[in-house]
């Protein structure tokens, strides 16, 4: 268990560290190249956004959740 949530906070970091990198890239052909450190910022929020969004339905995915076993009826 120690191993997943290792590999997700390196996954994280790599990410965050790509999405800040590239985009200064993505934002000068938008026309938006003044806003690249505020850019680089709101990338990197949505690429953790997304990034705890997986890894929330991977680790519920293994899970025994309410929709396998739902309540009996009374």
């Amino acid at each position: 268990m120690i191993w997943r949530s290792t590999a997700q906070i390196v996954v994280a970091f790599v990410a965050a560290g790509l999405a800040i990198w590239f985009s200064p890239d993505l934002l000068v052909p938008l026309g938006l190249g003044e806003f690249a450190r505020l850019g680089q910022l709101c990338f990197a929020i949505l690429v953790l956004s997304v990034l705890d969004a997986v890894f929330v339905k991977l680790s519920t995915d293994h899970a025994i959740g309410p929709a396998e076993n739902p309540p009996p009826d009374r």
